[in-house]
């Protein structure tokens, strides 16, 4: 009965180390400039993006949420196209701005400090209402 426990106790720790069980908060805010269905479509780029990156999949995510209208503005296009001209991407005829929260992995973290929780914006373009991408992030 004890090796039983014990197999179940490290079962459940294996999962709570590595972020397998991922339940976060999305939230959409309000909008003038994007409907939901933009802000959403967004929202699952992130997702995506924390899903199958090799350091983020390994983050246990809390939330997710829309930046809000004041962001977008010219100065940031032209932020937007500075950055994605350097790093070869397509240069965005719009931008969001979302929100997340976080906690970074307890083992190879890399920069980051261990088992942190952490509030990071993310900036995502897209050209013609396509696709949006991931072009920058950081802290926020």
């Amino acid at each position: 009965m004890k090796k039983k426990a014990a197999v179940i106790c490290a079962a459940a720790l294996a999962l709570t180390l590595t972020g397998c069980a991922q339940d976060f908060t999305i939230a959409y805010g309000d909008s003038q400039i994007y409907s939901q269905d933009d802000i959403s479509a967004a929202l699952g780029t992130l997702e995506d993006f924390f899903e199958s990156d090799g350091f983020y999949s390994r983050c246990d995510l809390h939330s997710l949420e829309y930046g809000g209208d004041d962001y977008v503005t010219t100065d940031e296009l032209d932020n937007a196209a500075q950055c994605c001209e350097a790093k070869g991407l397509p240069v965005p005829d719009e931008v969001i701005m979302l929100e997340s929260s976080f906690r970074s992995p307890i083992f190879d973290t890399g920069s980051m400090n261990r088992y942190t929780d952490y509030n990071w914006n993310w900036y995502l373009g897209r050209c013609q209402g396509g696709s949006w991408y991931v072009y920058s992030w950081g802290e926020g």
